[in-house]
């Protein structure tokens, strides 16, 4: 659920805080969710000669794999943070 009062705190205590205004869990997961078909693209510009089939079906459907494969990290990393483990926890105790 969204923690409305925490939407409208600017400080790096606040749940919804942006880093200079990006959101690093989201970029970080997205980075790697790209990773995932990287091999099946240098087998296609013919750098890579042989690849495991999963990958080269993964790099067929590059991207609904890449789409699926960063959600579910950025579920995964949300779901760590509001835990407790996450970024929020942290600038919490760097910031107090």
């Amino acid at each position: 659920s969204i923690d409305v009062d925490e939407l409208y705190v600017a400080t790096p205590k606040s749940r919804y805080f942006y880093w200079n205004g990006f959101h690093v869990s989201a970029i970080l997961c997205t980075l790697l969710a790209t990773l995932v078909n990287v091999p099946g693209l240098l087998h296609a510009l013919g750098v890579l000669n042989e690849i495991p089939t999963i990958l080269l079906k993964s790099f067929e459907f590059s991207w609904f794999t890449g789409v699926g494969f960063g959600a579910l990290l950025y579920w995964f990393v949300k779901a760590i943070d509001f835990k407790g483990f996450g970024a929020y926890q942290w600038r919490k105790t760097i910031y107090t």
